[in-house]
């Protein structure tokens, strides 16, 4: 079977565009996602306290929910690259094994770094959270996400993390959520150190760590998104 992507921009709050109803049919769709302002959006299973929202909307953050798992994520307009890719159980993206399913689509995003000159790879190992990947997603690294900048993605201290992936599965089948990460972005991604709640004598240290670990890259967004959609319609 021929999987035509369906491409769609959709601008919205963070919870509008998580909370989305999946396309029916589901077959085929992307879409390319922006928030309309700054956002915390947390994973499926994460808390934050009273408080810590409190603090996060004063500082102009919407705070939201997202259905899939990992840690939290800061979005903003103009920021990063946020793309959801739809699989039925008849894509060849498809797979039941979860991992193997996110592997696909990672696969597709390290081509495209690739095609603009950077060393790009899939992590296959297990999910390594570490200290704080459970409190925000580019602090860990899962299967299928994207490390840049070493030949050696396996080393774990050498690659950094660009391409962030989680799913949401349904009886229809998958819901990708992708986030590029680029080099302007890092300064955004750190300041989540202040946002999640952990012990106030650790927020440095996880400021430093996603200085260090997420991996921003130097490339227009436009043109990450058209070599990644390229390699998506051939998969």
């Amino acid at each position: 079977m021929t999987y035509e992507r369906l491409v769609q921009r959709i601008r919205g709050s963070a919870h509008e565009l998580h909370h989305r109803p999946f396309p029916d049919p589901l077959a085929g769709h992307v879409w390319v996602l922006e928030v309309e302002r700054p956002a915390v959006v947390l994973g499926s299973t994460q808390k934050l306290s009273k408080l810590a929202i409190d603090r996060a909307e004063r500082s102009g953050f919407e705070v939201a929910t997202r259905r899939s798992g990992g840690g939290a994520v800061l979005l903003g307009p103009g920021s990063g690259l946020w793309v959801d890719v739809f699989v039925d159980p008849g894509d060849p993206l498809f797979a039941t094994d979860i991992g193997v399913a996110a592997h696909r689509v990672g696969r597709c995003w390290a081509d495209a770094l690739v095609d603009l000159g950077h060393g790009a790879e899939v992590w296959t190992a297990a999910m390594m959270s570490g200290q704080w990947g459970r409190d925000a997603c580019f602090a860990g690294v899962g299967p299928g996400e994207v490390m840049v900048g070493t030949d050696d993605p396996g080393s774990g201290e050498s690659t950094t993390k660009a391409v962030g992936i989680s799913q949401r599965r349904t009886r229809a089948g998958a819901r990708v959520q992708c986030h590029v990460l680029f080099r302007s972005d890092l300064v955004r991604q750190a300041a989540l150190a202040d946002l999640v709640d952990i012990d106030p004598q650790q927020i440095e240290p996880l400021r430093s760590h996603l200085e260090r670990i997420a991996g921003g890259i130097d490339a227009d967004p436009a043109d990450v998104l058209t070599h990644f959609l390229e390699h998506l319609g051939r998969a």
